[in-house]
């Protein structure tokens, strides 16, 4: 997680500051910070930048530079990307829905796996361009805190790194991981060793990349070429299996499989039972009854 200020507004200054819709303060994301906003009609923006920022806005607006006399231009919807040491002294006319995401250098580094490279950034920095890959992650991150999260920061620190792969796309520096195509046999039994057993505590794309001794950005891509997974799915797999074999062999109550599953709450577990297996916890449990002498 970002280290806090006093407020998530000190991440961005307006004079006129946007309506907190939601953020990922709560979540805490691994060197991260994300809000989903809405804007006010006019505003005058003063800030320096000391994360890379990505900013979108999904709705036209005005800008023109401060302290001149200098002419409105005309913003399509789109992506912005500010590097740490970038600057923005806008004032700006329209309202629109924003999401921003604040992220450490540092994060950005141990995601792509390689040093600092600002020219991997280079084509929305400073200015508005179309990306629908990054429309897509950013609105799944917003998603994903407005039904509370209920996996953790799992699927934050998933899209995090999916987004920064995407916008950096070909300028990683090449390396040995790269070369590879799937996960072994063995490393995919170590990573389902290790979720099973800490199915009920915070599991960490961090901690499942370390495992196997691979990048964020690696592992998020071998795991897929492998079992065709996302970090999150197949954690979510690994729970409903040990879900659907309590519900099956012991009379323990749903809310308390759900609890020793890591779900959120019965009702999470739940719906995403139904999702897997077509069919309600309640109703399995029915049709796979343990016999009253077990």
């Amino acid at each position: 997680m970002l280290k806090p200020g006093k407020h998530p507004q000190d991440l961005y200054k307006q004079d006129q500051p946007p309506t907190f819709n939601v953020t990922s303060q709560a979540v805490g994301w691994k060197g991260a910070f994300f809000a989903d906003v809405r804007g006010r009609a006019h505003g005058i923006t003063d800030h320096g930048h000391v994360h890379v920022c990505l900013q979108w806005f999904d709705a036209p607006r005005h800008q023109r530079k401060t302290g001149s006399s200098a002419t409105w231009e005309a913003l399509a919807p789109g992506l912005r990307i500010w590097l740490p040491g970038d600057e923005q002294r806008f004032e700006t006319c329209g309202v629109s829905n924003n999401r921003f995401l604040f992220v450490e250098r540092g994060r950005v580094e141990q995601i792509m796996d390689s040093r600092w490279q600002p020219q991997a950034f280079e084509r929305h920095r400073g200015r508005m361009a179309h990306n629908a890959m990054a429309e897509h992650l950013l609105a799944a991150m917003s998603q994903d805190l407005y039904a509370g999260s209920p996996a953790g920061a799992l699927v934050g620190d998933s899209l995090i790194t999916a987004l920064i792969a995407s916008v950096c796309a070909g300028h990683a520096q090449p390396d040995g991981e790269s070369l590879r195509a799937k996960l072994s046999q063995r490393e995919i039994s170590l990573l389902r060793e290790y979720v099973d057993e800490g199915l009920d505590q915070r599991i960490s794309l961090d901690d499942l990349a370390a495992l196997v001794n691979l990048s964020q950005r690696h592992f998020r891509r071998l795991l897929h070429a492998t079992l065709a997974l996302s970090p999150h799915q197949f954690v979510t797999a690994q729970r409903l299996e040990r879900a659907r074999q309590l519900i099956t062999d012991s009379r323990a109550a749903l809310a308390e499989i759900a609890a020793a599953t890591g779900f959120a709450d019965q009702s999470h577990m739940s719906r995403s039972f139904q999702r897997t297996f077509g069919i309600a916890p309640s109703h399995y449990r029915e049709q796979n009854k343990v016999s009253k002498s077990a």
